[in-house]
């Protein structure tokens, strides 16, 4: 499909090459984008897939109409205007359709339905490396409902509750607001769940149905997992928002390599328990990366008004500084 319309998008073009500024300009806003009748372009893409009813759904599927819930030209580039509809060829081959199909048309929940997330996998995986008592899922009934957690975790008389978020990458920003609402649940969840576990008896309940032969505490830890660094160090009422590659090598290997050298930041030679939770308090490297961050404000003028956007900008050699100034190499001899 991408190929047929960087074809059309190339003839378009190749035509306008023929005709000089400023008509060629004045022809390239008014005649790039083609409107015909809707069940043409059906007929014009089914000879190329021999399949009416799938190609009429993958029309469907590229397609903005009244059903939508928000407009964005990547995900349905094809506008219907009554009968007919409005396309930008360029717009068609140069989007990643496979990606705007699945993301748009909700595919994703379907497709991964009944599977555990491997992000979610890895993260769990990582922590019983790590001598961890890890549960997967884990459920429990309490006062008739059922609670879940992504990840129970237990070491050294601490409990760990992770909730694991894997939101696509965003590309714009209607797609950070999604990355945005998945950590939103996540807080509401770990909320409920770290509320919950407070309760000595229902700590024993979850204990007993996963066999653990551990006692109750009343150091709890909770963590939200992230597959893109988008809301990397923020906290949601409490609850630190990590990103997963980090945080397992926070549990794993915990050292940050500057150039040549590995540098540790855990507190000593292997790793412990107190290591995560300074991580989760932000402590450690999130401290280094909050405070390498600086201000930086964008000035757009519209006539005698003006839109500022604050945004941050990290500085390499900042954090470089600041984690030599406290870390160890790996080796264990003091860097600085």
């Amino acid at each position: 499909m991408q190929r047929y319309f960087r074809f059309l998008s190339c003839i378009y073009q190749k035509r306008l090459e023929g005709f000089t500024d400023p008509e060629r300009l004045l022809l390239t806003y008014r005649s790039t984008v083609f409107i015909m009748p809707r069940d043409e372009i059906v007929n014009q893409l089914n000879l190329i897939f021999h399949d009416y009813e799938k190609t009429k759904e993958l029309v469907d599927y590229l397609t903005l109409g009244e059903n939508r819930t928000f407009v964005d030209l990547q995900y349905t580039p094809i506008i219907v205007i009554g009968d007919h509809v409005v396309i930008a060829p360029h717009l068609v081959a140069a989007s990643n359709l496979v990606r705007n199909i699945v993301t748009a048309n909700k595919l994703r929940t379907d497709l991964v339905a009944g599977t555990i997330d491997p992000m979610q996998k890895a993260v769990a995986d990582a922590l019983a490396e790590a001598g961890f008592k890890v549960e997967v899922e884990a459920k429990i009934r309490i006062s008739g409902k059922e609670v879940e957690t992504d990840i129970v975790a237990w070491r050294d008389d601490t409990l760990f509750l992770f909730e694991c978020k894997n939101a696509y990458l965003p590309c714009n920003a209607h797609e950070m607001r999604n990355s945005f609402e998945h950590i939103e649940k996540a807080d509401h969840q770990l909320t409920l769940r770290n509320t919950t576990f407070q309760a000595i008896a229902n700590q024993k309940a979850l204990f007993k149905k996963l066999g653990w032969n551990v006692q109750p505490t009343t150091a709890i830890h909770t963590g939200i997992v992230i597959a893109n660094r988008v809301f990397h160090g923020a906290k949601m009422s409490g609850h630190p928002v990590r990103h997963a590659h980090e945080f397992i090598n926070v549990v794993l290997r915990g050292y940050i390599g500057i150039g040549d050298e590995q540098i540790s930041f855990w507190k000593g030679p292997t790793f412990q328990t107190a290591d995560l939770v300074s991580y989760l308090n932000g402590q450690t490297v999130i401290v280094d990366q909050m405070s390498s961050l600086e201000p930086v404000t964008q000035k757009y003028l519209f006539g005698p008004r003006s839109l500022e956007i604050l945004t941050y900008v990290l500085r390499p050699e900042k954090l470089d500084e600041k984690i030599r100034a406290s870390r160890t190499d790996v080796g264990g001899d003091a860097l600085i």
